[in-house]
């Protein structure tokens, strides 16, 4: 797979852990999540993906707490979020096709991660890329545009536009926006990665 050569070795004590299982879990309720994203079960889409939120960050923090830390489990929670985020931008494109600007939000974040993963093999000796403190605000804003834009309807907000006119800003406009502010930041964490990448390949 282009973007995830494994170059180390795997042990078979590094995969039955219970980070790599909670790590495992994120990868198989993609498939339910796709279908409830796909057929418009807004309330169950967003308690699974909320789920599958919660797993990403347990299986570190278990993996810290128990030492379970590893290369493989490492390259297998970033693939898992990489899926993850296919899964939930196809399923909002095809269940919002009209919506332009959460289409062009999703095919950059989708994007971003392809050209992240061939930048990682840029970095000799690593399955990935340490996160920055940018990409960590881009991840915030993911998740929530992801959950707003998924659920039903919570909220309407009015806006004013003109001495009498007011406008309602829902929550998922407000998750539309929030995904459209992290294609944004994606664009900024290329480049960072691909400095860095850069970096490491002048200090060989």
């Amino acid at each position: 797979m282009n973007g995830y050569h494994v170059h180390f070795p795997v042990r078979r004590g590094d995969l039955m852990t219970l980070a790599n299982l909670l790590t495992g879990l994120r990868v198989v309720l993609m498939a339910p999540l796709l279908w409830c994203l796909v057929t418009g079960e807004a309330w169950l889409a967003l308690v699974l993906f909320l789920i599958a939120g919660l797993t990403d960050v347990l299986d570190g923090y278990v993996a810290r707490r128990l030492n379970q830390a590893s290369r493989f489990g490492a390259f297998f929670d970033l693939l898992a979020d990489r899926i993850m985020t296919l899964v939930v931008s196809l399923g909002l494109i095809i269940s919002r096709p009209h919506d332009l600007v959460l289409l062009a939000s999703c095919i950059v974040l989708i994007g971003r991660n392809s050209v992240i993963a061939g930048l990682s093999e840029a970095l000799p000796g690593q399955p990935g890329i340490a996160l920055s403190g940018l990409e960590k605000v881009k991840i915030a804003f993911n998740f929530i545009g992801f959950a707003f834009v998924m659920a039903p309807p919570l909220f309407d907000v009015p806006l004013p536009r003109g001495e009498h006119f007011f406008v309602n800003y829902s929550s998922r406009e407000m998750g539309v926006d929030c995904l459209a502010v992290s294609a944004v930041l994606c664009l900024a964490t290329v480049a960072d990665y691909a400095a860095r990448a850069y970096k490491s390949r002048v200090s060989e």
